[in-house]
């Protein structure tokens, strides 16, 4: 019997991930912007994790792939 769910947390850097990602967006009453809601799904195991937002989302996949904050790429202002 396995204890805990070992699928959510990164064993050694696995060269390959895969996950079903959904989003959604969602307003409540009184709110001046939609909120994003996403979830993601391992093809292999079926775990599912939920996020309040997308920052939570990106902690996740930072998570999984070993990358820190410090090391995520600026966003770019190349929009013209």
């Amino acid at each position: 019997m396995l204890e805990g769910s070992k699928a959510s947390r990164p064993r050694t850097r696995a060269p390959y991930l895969s996950y079903l990602l959904r989003m959604w967006s969602c307003s409540a009453e009184g709110e001046a912007q939609e909120r994003w809601l996403a979830s993601v799904e391992s093809p292999l195991t079926r775990e599912q994790r939920h996020f309040a937002d997308l920052e939570s989302l990106f902690a996740f996949l930072r998570t999984m792939t070993g990358q820190s904050p410090a090391s995520a790429p600026a966003p770019s202002d190349a929009e013209d």
